[in-house]
């Protein structure tokens, strides 16, 4: 599955103050910081059921230092639905639907869609992407946040892992606008050094037909079923 994977940087400032707090002193800043991004977010996206946005996708392959970009559009809706459309005149389009139960992956140069079980864990960075973009408290059990900051109608912060959670990702790093009340930025960094950045644009709150997250098939294209 050509998902890009990637992580946030934590800041130099930040390390080098956590490493001169003693460890009480830390673990309760985190535990403040995480109280406060929580409110935070709570009150910027209590309304946000429903969000169609322009993206840019830049992934970078750090075993070949090599930097891909694609474009496209994309709708989420609670709970955890999301639909996915990749423009690649090089690789060819394709869409990704996910209506909560089934995922499916249609390939438009091959004129083939492959239809997942929920639980197959592929795409799951498009899936934290979603939570994310629809309430980042949804993934506070597993990351805790640092360098919440704001300024200019926009809200910044790190999510690094918790001591303990096994995931190959090393952080990630957000960008919220409060104004329009939309996670903007969202940058995926790995341990391996790949990383992902996602940035949306023109976002729009309407209602999202049912149809939108489920694949239908014109009658031309072939399918196949995993798990």
């Amino acid at each position: 599955m050509p998902l890009h994977h990637a992580k946030p940087i934590i800041l130099l400032a930040l390390l080098i103050g956590s490493l001169m707090l003693p460890a009480t002193a830390s673990t309760l800043a985190q535990a403040q910081a995480g109280d406060d991004l929580s409110k935070k977010h709570g009150k910027i996206f209590t309304s946000l059921e429903n969000l169609t946005v322009q993206f840019s996708q830049t992934s970078y392959r750090k075993l070949r230092n090599k930097t891909t970009s694609r474009k496209g559009m994309a709708a989420f809706a609670k709970p955890g639905k999301f639909y996915w459309a990749f423009q690649d005149l090089k690789s060819g389009n394709e869409e990704y639907f996910y209506d909560g139960t089934k995922l499916s992956f249609f390939k438009h140069r091959e004129n083939t869609v492959t239809h997942y079980g929920k639980k197959s864990g592929l795409a799951s960075e498009l899936d934290d992407v979603v939570s994310l973009v629809l309430d980042t408290r949804n993934l506070l059990s597993t990351y805790e946040p640092r360098n919440v900051a704001s300024e200019k109608g926009i809200t910044t912060f790190d999510l690094v892992p918790k001591k303990g959670k096994k995931t190959d990702i090393k952080g990630i790093a957000v960008q919220v606008s409060e104004s329009q009340k939309y996670i903007r930025h969202v940058k995926i960094e790995y341990d391996n050094g790949n990383f992902t950045l996602f940035e949306f644009s023109n976002p729009k709150k309407d209602a999202i037909p049912a149809q939108r997250f489920i694949f239908s098939n014109p009658g031309s294209v072939k399918e196949n079923h995993v798990g």
